[in-house]
């Protein structure tokens, strides 16, 4: 059994874990967890992640379609997530908590949406879009006014769409004192 008095757990390359214990959602001291690279792992535990998360990392995993499932909303002291999928059954990113102050979405290849994130996260500082082909609009009701940076890297579809003074979104992001689109 982990110690409940844990902060932080780091899961990185454990290619032959198949599950989460499923008490770790008892781990109410942890904060930071991260999960890269351990693609062996089938499903999360059913009662979820710790409530009190402040920083979550998932990278490489077949799951992250079931990550989603269980709500990432409900972790509301959740303040940084990263989410790279290279799963390709999510064609639209699920909710997130209005917590959020950094939000970092990396290799979706049918990621085609963010309707989720909108102007109703008044968090949200930093949003960065990485490697995702299809991915070619923003929500209908625009981007959180308080996002301070802004990157959009191999996501061709956006990027046009981004375009400074040209793009369909430009008017939309022209606020955003730091954007990185290439």
């Amino acid at each position: 059994m982990l110690s409940p008095k844990l902060t932080e757990i780091r899961i990185l390359s454990c290619e032959k874990l198949k599950v989460l214990p499923n008490y770790i959602y008892k781990l109410t001291s942890l904060q930071e967890l991260t999960i890269e690279g351990s693609p062996g792992i089938v499903s999360f535990p059913e009662k979820g992640l710790p409530i009190n998360l402040t920083f979550l990392e998932i990278e490489n995993l077949r799951i992250c379609r079931s990550v989603f499932e269980w709500g990432l909303q409900r972790l509301t002291s959740l303040r940084q997530l990263m989410v790279g999928g290279r799963s390709s059954d999510v064609v639209s990113f699920p909710q997130v908590p209005s917590s959020l102050t950094g939000l970092e979405i990396s290799d979706f290849p049918n990621l085609e949406s963010l309707s989720s994130i909108d102007r109703d996260h008044t968090s949200l500082e930093d949003l960065f879009l990485f490697n995702c082909p299809k991915l070619k609009s923003f929500p209908d009701k625009g981007l959180p006014s308080s996002l301070l940076a802004l990157g959009i890297i191999a996501c061709p579809l956006l990027q046009h769409r981004c375009k400074k003074d040209k793009g369909q979104y430009w008017p939309m992001i022209i606020h955003i004192p730091s954007i990185h689109i290439c």
